[in-house]
């Protein structure tokens, strides 16, 4: 199923082998409701030692396939959420840091905390907003790169990207987001605006 095959004229091959004409296997096509008439009827056969299924050992396959994805998935999605958190959270931190000032004296003119916190927030949601696109553009081409040294002749793996998969990637971030926004409102919230105004630039 994984691999090379090779095809040979089976009188050629048996001359080439130096053996008497032999038969180690067949395909077959069988109709899946006589299935279990096969498998009966290869067990009464004491010249046939087994019979294996394609579609068995393709679902056996794509099983382990799947679980070692699943794993590896989980931990990517894993490290993308923390660093996303990370980048994002430093952001809004430098923002806050660089505009405390301003954003002080908002308050002082009767500003709410939640107009205050829409102005710092809306940078950040602003950047999001560009880099997703942007990601998901930068994420396909990325995917291309890797794919191209599956693309051999015993192993093929095709670029196949759902949509669940930018759903996913929007997700994260804009859980990340979330997170570094709330984080960053809590930091507002806890500044002190006299002592912000009373440092001088």
């Amino acid at each position: 199923f994984v691999g090379l095959g090779a095809f040979m004229e089976l009188s050629a091959l048996c001359s080439v082998l130096r053996e008497p004409v032999t038969l180690s296997g067949a395909w077959l096509t069988v109709d899946e409701e006589q299935l279990s008439k096969l498998h009966q009827q290869v067990k009464e056969t004491p010249m046939i030692a087994g019979i294996s299924s394609r579609d068995d050992a393709m679902q056996s396959y794509r099983e382990i396939i799947d679980e070692n994805l699943g794993t590896s998935i989980a931990i990517s999605v894993g490290f993308a959420l923390i660093m996303a958190l990370g980048i994002l959270y430093n952001a809004a931190r430098i923002t806050l840091a660089e505009h405390a000032r301003q954003l002080a004296s908002l308050r002082v003119l009767g500003f709410r905390r939640s107009e205050v916190a829409a102005i710092l927030l809306g940078e950040l949601g602003f950047l999001t907003a560009l880099s997703i696109p942007a990601g998901m553009g930068l994420g396909y081409l990325m995917a291309m790169a890797t794919v191209v040294g599956f693309d051999t002749e015993q192993l093929r793996i095709p670029l196949v990207v759902q949509p669940r998969t930018y759903a996913l990637a929007a997700i994260t971030v804009l859980t990340a987001t979330t997170l570094s926004g709330w984080a960053a409102w809590r930091r507002l919230d806890k500044m002190d605006i006299i002592g912000v105004l009373k440092i001088q630039e």
